[in-house]
């Protein structure tokens, strides 16, 4: 369909380009300018010119290079040294820094909420000179013993939880 358009707009441009660009033209602002001959002589040896480089690279580099005729017809060449290959130098350990960085940016958001309830209760129930403070007793509610847990991480799996079953339902309604 859109080769079919891009051959319609090439063979009549007077009918089909003309009026996009005299609508962009006002739309962009530009100046009038001047009409264009879409099929003169100097228009298509630029277009020749072009379709002739092609067919020579495709014909001598391509086909002659890295090409090889085998049984079960033409193979193409993998000519690259291996040592150079950008996938296993570059790409490969690249994706496994970043697989890194991002999962200790995880960890570390995941435990900002654990070190702030850790550090105000250290800055809170510290004992001061004159101040009573029970004796720790696990009956004792306000300044019982907890067991050391974190508590984000128990309620952060739960909020992924809850977070990715709200899209599934959004995805749903959205496409019901």
């Amino acid at each position: 369909m859109g080769a079919a358009l891009l051959l319609v707009l090439g063979l009549t441009p007077g009918l089909t380009m003309e009026p996009l660009a005299q609508w962009a033209g006002r739309f962009l602002r530009a100046d009038p300018g001047h009409s264009v001959h879409y099929f003169a002589w100097v228009n298509l040896k630029g277009a020749c010119i072009s379709l002739a480089i092609g067919a020579a690279v495709y014909l001598l580099v391509v086909r002659g290079l890295l090409m090889r005729r085998e049984a079960d017809g033409m193979v193409y060449l993998d000519r690259w040294p291996a040592r150079l290959d950008l996938e296993n130098l570059v790409y490969r350990p690249l994706l496994s820094a970043l697989t890194f960085v991002g999962a200790l940016c995880a960890r570390v958001a995941a435990s900002v909420g654990d070190w702030l309830v850790l550090l105000g209760e250290r800055i809170l129930f510290t004992k001061a000179p004159g101040i009573f403070v029970p004796k720790r007793a696990e009956n004792f509610g306000t300044y019982g013993r907890k067991p050391l847990r974190f508590l984000t991480e128990e309620t952060f799996s739960f909020d992924l939880m809850l977070a990715g079953g709200g899209l599934i339902f959004l995805l749903l309604y959205m496409l019901l």
